[in-house]
């Protein structure tokens, strides 16, 4: 099978609405109908996700900050962000 990749992120702010709405049962059932396997969350200075139950059928990884966040997006065939200028750029 191969691997499809969602990231979510909010650069180096707190946006803890679109945490919790990205990781949600509903966005993450959504994601498992849609073929997506793994599930990439970068919080910022935010609260980590909170993994809901049905995450045990899709990988979901969470992490505050990394030096570069290219990999990740590269990765992704769906990208989340609250378009902030680090984010769009």
């Amino acid at each position: 099978m191969k691997e499809r990749n969602v990231f979510v992120t909010v650069g180096t702010t707190r946006f803890e609405k679109l945490i919790e709405s990205a990781t949600s049962n509903f966005a993450i059932e959504w994601m498992i109908s849609q073929g997506f396997t793994s599930l990439t969350v970068q919080y910022g200075t935010g609260k980590g996700p909170a993994i809901h139950s049905s995450s045990n059928m899709i990988k979901v990884q969470a992490y505050d900050f990394k030096p570069s966040l290219e990999e990740d997006m590269k990765k992704a065939e769906l990208i989340i962000s609250h378009a902030g200028a680090g984010s769009i750029m």
